[in-house]
């Protein structure tokens, strides 16, 4: 069976070394399992060039997998693909959650609400910024993801990039009225140039704004664009 699986794994990968991994590991960025966003696809060819950095920092926020399809949380797939894919990266992981059983040398988890400035702030302060790749899949919630992209975009490197995955999709029970979907922030700063949060401070949008390089809107399904990366200046 556990080869069987690997071969079904490779042939739905298609060369991507990256989706084989998320498929291995059972993450859903791949294509094998629910909800199979495949953004794998994307991720492979912005990051291969520098996947054997050895002083590569990366950090994803949201570890969790698939609470509302009620899978098995004792697990940590995704950022086992990236110790795989980045052989030399240090590894932060940040959680809601509390993570602490996965250990591993590479690997830093801290426990923390997204939509907390203290809770982002206190693991600046600890893990000491300088990321050169950022992913935000955690609870998808518009004004979360705002709060942690004005918290964390000025601790990216220069030439790092900023991701925010599932903009399709905003949980009901944590999703503010007055919220502007993220999609749509983005989609305007690529018409005039100007990232306008209504959950920023003025400073925090200007920042944002002047200090994006490139912005890729990606994965358009039922309207929507599922995923945003972002290259800093």
């Amino acid at each position: 069976m556990k080869y069987l699986l690997k071969l079904i794994s490779l042939l739905l990968s298609r060369g991507n070394y990256l989706t084989y991994l998320a498929n291995i590991f059972h993450s859903d960025k791949g294509t094998l399992w629910p909800n199979r966003h495949n953004y794998t696809r994307h991720y492979h060819s912005f990051f291969k060039k520098i996947r054997y950095n050895k002083n590569l920092k990366f950090l994803e926020i949201g570890l969790c997998r698939g609470l509302d399809e009620g899978w098995e949380q004792n697990d940590v797939p995704s950022i086992k693909m990236w110790l795989k894919y980045f052989p030399y990266a240090k590894i932060y992981g940040y959680d809601y959650s509390d993570f602490s059983f996965f250990k591993h040398k590479r690997v830093s988890i801290f426990q923390g609400d997204q939509g907390k400035i203290e809770d982002l702030n206190n693991f600046i302060n600890i893990s000491g910024g300088g990321f050169d790749i950022i992913i935000d899949d955690a609870s998808h919630a518009s004004h979360h993801q705002q709060i942690s992209l004005g918290a964390l975009f000025p601790h990216l490197n220069s030439g790092g990039y900023y991701i925010i995955e599932d903009l399709d999709w905003q949980p009901s029970e944590l999703e503010k009225k007055e919220a502007v979907l993220t999609e749509k922030l983005f989609l305007s700063f690529l018409d005039n140039n100007n990232f306008d949060s209504p959950f920023l401070t003025k400073e925090d949008n200007k920042y944002i704004s002047q200090n994006i390089d490139c912005c890729n809107m990606l994965n358009k399904q039922n309207r929507l664009f599922k995923l945003v990366i972002i290259r800093k200046k």
